[in-house]
């Protein structure tokens, strides 16, 4: 991610990059998603982080099984 640009990215398109990704993973209108309160995006984006983050974790213990 980091060599293909993500750091870019994230600089061009700003939250509304954030905003986009909540709408598409709740098939709502990005202006909906701008409604909704502080702590439940918030929520959200912590366990979507917190599961990311146990993924690797995961893959690096099969990986290291092999």
């Amino acid at each position: 991610e980091l060599r293909a640009g993500v750091r870019e990215l994230s600089k061009n398109v700003g939250e509304f990059g954030t905003i986009k990704a909540l709408a598409k993973a709740y098939s709502k209108d990005p202006d909906e998603i701008l409604q909704w309160n502080y702590g439940k995006v918030f929520g959200i984006l912590y366990t979507d982080l917190e599961e990311y983050k146990f993924q690797l974790r995961y893959q690096k213990v099969i990986e290291s099984k092999k």
